[in-house]
């Protein structure tokens, strides 16, 4: 069994980034913080940590900080359920923009309540949503990352379709000959967030465009984002089941079903969960499985 103490005294130095700041943080000496984290290293035989300015985790020191991290969640998790008495138990997820607001949103806003959950969700790009519960930031997360981490597991849901979408107008001026090379090299992109790599990947596998090549947009505010493509601002790539009645009402429609993007999604989650948390998860597992089966794949 791991000395408390000890990881603590790792941790806080992982996280601040000197072995003085660690003291400074735990109210103890900086000698007895180098002490404390040389016996863990001699405890588990390895080196924890490289020793410059900044200090920085070792890959066997990053490996025990994320399975540190996922303990100190669990423990938040378990504390703050006694506290409040068991009525509400919280569920820290992360998902990307769109995928949380076209998938896991109305699943979460449906059961949450009879579930007795509350959720913390943590937004950031499809590939980097698994980074944050590596490192212990969330018990669960969707991605497109299919490699399974150490005390989890994992599910494939299927596959979130993206379309190309514009305003009309839009259409008209920039894609008048239709979708080609050059013109999506013209055409300003408007993005949610711009190391989301799904978008950059789509150009360059098919029209051979790299992000240098290609002018964009960035605005990370959901309806501001509508409001750019009504407004004429440029295109952008959004899940299909997206392109509703509302966005049509607005004039957003999809420039050719000729180019479709299939991202496979996966549900990643720690394999220990509370009853309660774990009957949300395959709650979500079921219903995100079933919607992905039918929208936008019947015709993609």
């Amino acid at each position: 069994m791991l000395d408390k103490i000890k990881c603590d005294a790792f941790s806080a130095v992982v996280e601040t980034g000197s072995f003085e700041k660690a003291g400074k943080k735990l109210c103890v000496s900086q000698s007895a913080i180098s002490q404390r984290v040389r016996l863990l290293e001699e405890r588990l035989g390895n080196v924890l940590l490289v020793r410059e300015r900044p200090c920085k985790p070792t890959p066997f020191g990053a490996e025990l900080f994320a399975y540190l991290q996922r303990v100190s969640l669990l423990e938040n998790v378990f504390l703050k359920s006694v506290i409040d008495n068991n009525k509400f138990k919280p569920l820290p997820i992360a998902a990307s923009i769109g995928t949380f607001e076209s998938l896991l949103f109305p699943i979460l806003a449906k059961y949450c309540l009879s579930e007795s959950i509350t959720i913390d969700v943590k937004i950031d790009t499809l590939c980097n949503t698994i980074e944050l519960l590596k490192r212990g930031e969330v018990q669960a997360c969707i991605t497109s990352e299919s490699e399974i981490i150490r005390g989890c597991t994992s599910v494939y849901l299927g596959n979130m379709v993206y379309c190309l979408v514009a305003s009309e107008n839009f259409i008209n001026k920039w894609f008048k000959n239709g979708i080609n090379r050059e013109s999506l090299r013209l055409a300003p992109l408007v993005l949610f967030n711009e190391n989301e790599r799904i978008y950059f990947d789509f150009l360059e596998s098919n029209f051979g465009l790299k992000k240098s090549m290609i002018p964009f947009h960035i605005i990370p505010s959901t309806d501001s984002y509508i409001s750019g493509l009504a407004c004429d601002m440029g295109y952008g790539i959004m899940p299909i089941c997206k392109i509703n009645q509302d966005l049509s009402n607005q004039g957003i429609k999809e420039i050719s079903k000729e180019y479709r993007i299939k991202i496979p999604l996966y549900w990643h989650q720690l394999s220990y969960l509370s009853p309660a948390v774990s009957i949300m998860n395959d709650i979500i597992i079921k219903h995100s499985t079933t919607i992905l089966a039918t929208v936008g794949n019947e015709d993609a």
